[in-house]
């Protein structure tokens, strides 16, 4: 909903400049002033790209006028994440800025936008009342934008202010703010919803470095599976510093129940395989090992697993393994999950 605010600066000041994004105004006096705030995001590049502008319309306007815009950009916690403001200076009827960053997953972002049109202050020289001095200043108003009765000024399109009190001074630009009105927009960046099997790599027995299983417990197979996290529509997140973290529950010996190891949700990394990490890397991949399952016997072991991504302090469950583990001799055996994660050794 948009709001009128109007300027403290002069005793009275009405304006009925009323904005709506992309719509030019349509009132009393159709000012020809538009204001328009926008942000998007960009999947391929994760930017998130928000701008606003004020621009008069009216080419009558030009040179009369100076439109001012204000950018605000806050993520769904309130914090800032960036502003800019600017003035049209140069006389140009139109002024904007932009404000560029790398969105976070699962955010929501918006954009305020404030937009004010000013009269412009016109000469550039020395004007004397009384002793010693005491300044005037002079603008146009010529569309009428302000009332000004309340301090004696009644012609519609010039009107002027003279300082307070009597002192040599320099000119300062006095602002003479003709009204505010406010319009924001919002983007929600892509929250994970799957997991994408970017590769599987079978690990070597051994007892040192990136192992799998060891000398003395060598029927079975441990892999590392790489993942790469989507969005909800299977698009990746190329994004770091998310979390992965998992519960493993049901699992079975030799059809033997061995309960629930990791009940609660646990980081999945990092462990001692040297590519693990506790969040995800800058392209929204992570690595979960050692995966599987040693014995010292022929064997199967059954367990499942759900997998969840935690951004910041939202969670979104991406995905469920039911795997199985089989080996029937030493330094062999498979790992399934009926689907994306087939592996065997030797």
């Amino acid at each position: 909903m948009k709001s009128l605010t109007l300027s403290a600066a002069l005793l009275v000041l009405i304006s009925l400049l009323l904005f709506t994004p992309g719509v030019k105004a349509q009132e009393t006096f159709d000012p020809g002033v538009d204001g328009y705030t926008s942000i998007d995001y960009d999947d391929a590049s994760g930017l998130v790209m928000a701008y606003s502008e004020t621009d008069i319309t009216d080419y009558d306007m030009y040179g009369d006028y100076q439109a001012y815009v204000s950018l605000t950009v806050t993520n769904d916690s309130g914090s800032i994440i960036g502003s800019s403001s600017y003035r049209d200076y140069n006389d140009f009827g139109f002024v904007s800025v932009e404000i560029d960053f790398y969105g976070d997953p699962a955010t929501t972002y918006t954009a305020r936008g404030i937009h004010k049109l000013y009269a412009m202050l016109y000469d550039d020289y020395w004007d004397y009342d009384y002793y010693p001095y005491r300044h005037i200043y002079d603008y146009w108003d010529t569309w009428y934008f302000g009332y000004f009765e309340g301090t004696g000024i009644y012609t519609p399109w010039y009107y002027w202010f003279l300082r307070p009190y009597y002192s040599p001074v320099t000119r300062r630009n006095r602002y003479v703010n003709l009204g505010t009105t406010y319009d924001s927009a919002q983007v929600s960046t892509p929250k994970p919803g799957s997991l994408t099997v970017l590769s599987v790599t079978v690990l070597p027995t051994g007892t040192s470095g990136d192992y799998g299983c060891t000398p003395g417990q060598d029927y079975g197979i441990k892999v590392a599976v790489k993942y790469q996290v989507n969005d909800t529509n299977g698009q990746p997140i190329n994004k770091g510093n998310m979390r992965p973290q998992e519960k493993v529950t049901g699992t079975t010996y030799n059809g033997t129940s061995q309960g629930d190891p990791v009940p609660n949700w646990s980081d999945i990394g990092p462990s001692r395989i040297s590519q693990t990490s506790r969040t995800t890397n800058a392209n929204g991949q992570f690595v979960d090992a050692p995966y599987g399952g040693c014995g010292d016997s022929p064997s199967t072991y059954t367990f499942n697993q759900s997998i969840s991504i935690l951004v910041g302090s939202k969670r979104y469950t991406v995905r469920a393994n039911s795997v199985t583990v089989t080996s029937s001799a030493s330094g062999a055996g498979s790992i399934s999950n009926g689907s994306d994660i087939q592996k065997s050794r030797p």
